[in-house]
């Protein structure tokens, strides 16, 4: 060992010994760059092969139910989602979540056009005249809690731009509107408790 180290330092090897060790130290450097492109990109293809491509194969072939949800979200919980970019996260997760706000609806509540043209059919053929309450004590329970309903004015916002659409398409189908039913019964949490 000693004759190794003597070697190493010995004035007539010295630019042969730095040469040797640039050129160890430069080609450890290039090969740990390219093992990290690879691994990189071995990675983000192990991402598409597991978890990006049933994604897209769920949502393209598959119909919009609790069971789907369940297997998404089993989805994004694999290993490999830590190979997503960083702008790439947020969109899974508002895919996630939108997915499972879809999920919660039946076709039923969907589709109330097809609701809106049976009780038309049955108002005009009975001869009544529909009278149609804007709010009746059902307020989306999100407003409620979160912003204390009618107390906040985003909600006061919000019932505008509502009354507004409702307004817009049914207008020529409803004459007579009633804003709020029992408007004395809306009170604030504050005002109810005293």
């Amino acid at each position: 060992m000693c004759e190794y180290i003597k070697w190493i330092f010995n004035p007539d090897n010295i630019n042969t010994n730095i040469f040797t060790v640039i050129s160890v130290v430069l080609s450890g450097l290039i090969s740990w760059g390219i093992s990290a492109i690879y691994f990189s990109r071995g990675n983000r293809n192990n991402l598409r092969a597991s978890v990006l491509c049933p994604i897209r194969r769920l949502l393209e072939n598959n119909p919009i139910t609790n069971e789907n949800y369940r297997k998404l979200a089993e989805y994004t919980k694999d290993y490999s989602m830590k190979y997503l970019k960083s702008r790439e996260h947020p969109i899974v997760d508002e895919l996630l979540s939108a997915y499972q706000e879809v999920c919660r609806y039946k076709y039923e509540y969907v589709c109330a056009e097809s609701l809106q043209s049976y009780f038309n059919y049955k108002l005009k053929k009975n001869g009544i005249e529909p009278v149609v309450t804007l709010v009746h004590n059902d307020m989306p329970l999100y407003l409620a809690k979160k912003f204390n309903g009618f107390a906040d004015r985003y909600v006061i916002d919000c019932f505008v731009k509502y009354s507004k659409t409702v307004f817009e398409r049914y207008k020529d189908k409803i004459t007579y509107w009633i804003t709020i039913n029992e408007i004395n019964n809306m009170v604030t949490k504050d005002a109810w408790m005293r």
